[in-house]
């Protein structure tokens, strides 16, 4: 009788103590391994980007309409470049439905971030996640990548 009351005191001690622990490691609901992390700064995000450029939105298409994550192909007209393949057109590839994505809007302009897929044939860009922006909001990053190059 006594061993059994030290094994249930024993248990009742280890639950207390663990059961919190198994609700904070089995919730999900503010948990998600998609979470957006907070870019870097303009000097960090340039090396570790394929190529940062401001450009102006020019059209956009959806990929594959039946595509289940809706890919959506931006075609930009480079004004200016800071990394990358020096092009007057370049593509960029993003997800509607990305949490952190960047969505374009046609016929404005904005500092992109781009990354190629090392994984992919395809040749666009992929954006998102990082410091992409309308170029209004991107002064704090104007002054830190400097003047960049002028493509005609």
């Amino acid at each position: 009788m006594f061993a059994m009351d030290i094994s249930n005191n024993v248990l009742n001690g280890r639950f207390i103590l663990f059961f919190p622990l198994f609700i904070l490691l089995f919730s999900t609901e503010n948990l998600d391994a998609h979470d957006c992390l907070p870019p870097g700064s303009p000097k960090e995000e340039l090396k570790q980007a394929d190529c940062v450029f401001i450009g102006k939105v020019i059209r956009h298409e959806f990929v594959d309409p039946r595509d289940t994550i809706d890919k959506i192909r931006y075609y930009f007209d480079v004004s200016r470049m800071w990394k990358g393949e020096k092009k007057k057109i370049i593509t960029v590839t993003a997800s509607r439905y990305a949490e952190c994505g960047m969505w374009f809007q046609d016929g404005m302009e904005y500092l992109v971030y781009g990354n190629k897929l090392r994984w992919s044939q395809d040749t666009t860009l992929w954006t998102g996640f990082g410091r992409s922006s309308p170029l209004a909001n991107a002064q704090i990053d104007l002054k830190q990548l400097g003047a960049g190059e002028e493509i005609k």
